[in-house]
């Protein structure tokens, strides 16, 4: 997590001068899990490779192709932010079904490292949003559209905000079936 986070600063301080060089930024995309895994040298006697294969490695890159719908830098899975929950700032971005798995996973955008206290604005926004995130996933639509329009105001164009507003409207409109248990399928790799 540390490292992501340096990443995530280097690479801002990189973009700057790329911005003063007129150069393009780069932008760089991450997802962190955690479970079991096989290392080693995998392959026949003619074609070798050291590699990691299992489905704490299919899961990080599922989460790095899903982080485009979300528009942040670094996803964690639900297994490694038990790990560290009490180390990192998150926001609880959804629980989806990535492509080639059944089972749905609770996935967090990396805000931070707890050493570092939001600010107090921060924390409104958080509070607003995750109280939609509990309405929505009640299937209080009309409650969490008004906690989203709430941490809108705060920081407005949130693309995240912006999924949970359109996702609410269209719920409101056409409610899930009584199954419903708020999953989202991803349909992305």
């Amino acid at each position: 997590m540390q490292a992501a986070l340096d990443m995530r600063q280097r690479l801002k301080a990189f973009n700057q001068r790329r911005v003063i060089e007129e150069q393009p930024q780069i932008q760089i995309v991450i997802g962190i899990s955690s479970g079991e895994v096989v290392a080693g040298n995998i392959g026949s006697h003619k074609r070798m490779d050291y590699t990691v294969i299992g489905d704490g490695v299919n899961l990080s890159a599922r989460l790095e192709g899903v982080i485009k719908e979300y528009s942040c830098d670094i996803i964690l899975s639900e297994s490694i932010y038990q790990v560290c929950r009490d180390c990192v700032w998150v926001r609880q971005l959804d629980k989806i079904r990535v492509k080639g798995k059944n089972q749905a996973v609770t996935i967090y955008e990396l805000i931070g490292d707890r050493q570092k206290p939001l600010d107090s604005q921060q924390e409104e926004f958080l509070f607003h949003y995750h109280a939609g995130r509990a309405a929505y996933l009640s299937r209080n639509f009309s409650q969490a559209l008004l906690c989203f329009q709430a941490a809108q105001k705060i920081q407005p164009g949130d693309p995240i905000v912006n999924i949970y507003m359109q996702r609410t409207e269209n719920y409101q409109k056409t409610p899930p079936p009584q199954s419903w248990d708020g999953p989202w399928q991803m349909l992305v790799k």
